[in-house]
């Protein structure tokens, strides 16, 4: 497997997260995201991550994930 399939991989399941009922809250849903993200090599998270408002890691987690998915960001 190379590393983009690798990380579609990991952006799918990081998605299918929350669609599937398995985070239920805001905190949930950010580390679950952040632990399948985590299992990419050359991911990593700043050291303030998890500092920041969760609305905004999972601003962030998710334009990774979008990426990952080839998704348009406009």
């Amino acid at each position: 497997m190379n590393d983009i399939t690798s990380l579609k991989m990991a952006s799918t399941i990081a998605s299918l997260g929350s669609m599937l009922g398995g985070t239920k809250t805001k905190a949930e849903d950010i580390a679950w995201k952040k632990r399948m993200l985590k299992t990419q090599q050359g991911i990593s998270f700043p050291a303030d991550f998890d500092s920041l408002p969760e609305d905004d890691q999972l601003k962030r987690l998710n334009d990774a994930i979008n990426v990952g998915l080839d998704k348009d960001n406009k």
